[in-house]
């Protein structure tokens, strides 16, 4: 049964201006691992209750709920512009009901994908900007990025290019803080060229 971890206290704005205060949500899985997403409710009655994808897997709760809690409002903004996506997408996603937890589960998105042969790829999805969290410092990029998922970060590697994406072999090989300076050196490196 999925349970809120941890609300926020302080509102995020969507493009339009719409309020939404978020809650880290989350449930044991069957396998016995935690999955955790994040759910943003309207400040208005007649507002739309969205959700994120799985945002990390832990291995037990009291991990989920520490990742919860240390996350961030730059985050949480990435995280209700996901959302936002998905419910576009599929417009069934949203709920408007109130209730203790909004959903039993994170929302599922339909990937895009690309054909290679008869495999079918995975295009990759970053859970942040890295050259906009960068443009708030270099030491602000280090801590977000430190604060997410291996997978997330994989992700970002992959989403953008950086260094170590070359096969998923090598970049399974390669340490979380490697690949953390790769993503560092690649913005930086590209806003040096851009200046």
């Amino acid at each position: 049964m999925a349970e809120v971890l941890v609300k926020f206290d302080e509102a995020i704005l969507d493009e339009s201006g719409n309020r939404y205060f978020a809650q880290a949500a989350g449930r044991e899985r069957e396998d016995g691992l935690w999955e955790g997403w994040l759910e943003f409710l309207p400040t208005v009655e007649t507002g739309e209750a969205l959700a994120s994808e799985r945002e990390t897997t832990q291995p037990n709760r009291v991990n989920l709920k520490y990742w919860a809690e240390g996350l961030t409002r730059i985050y949480l903004e990435g995280a209700l512009q996901r959302a936002i996506a998905i419910a576009r997408q599929d417009p069934s996603k949203g709920v408007t009901a109130r209730a203790a937890s909004r959903f039993e589960t994170g929302a599922t998105r339909t990937r895009a994908s690309e054909h290679a042969g008869d495999a079918e790829r995975i295009v990759p999805h970053a859970v942040l900007d890295p050259y906009s969290v960068y443009s708030q410092g270099e030491d602000i990029l280090r801590n977000e990025l430190g604060a997410l998922s291996r997978s997330h970060i994989e992700s970002i590697v992959k989403a953008y290019g950086f260094p170590h994406s070359n096969s998923p072999a090598d970049l399974a090989s390669t340490s979380e803080q490697t690949l953390i300076d790769a993503i560092v050196e690649g913005v930086r490196s590209k806003e040096a060229t851009n200046r």
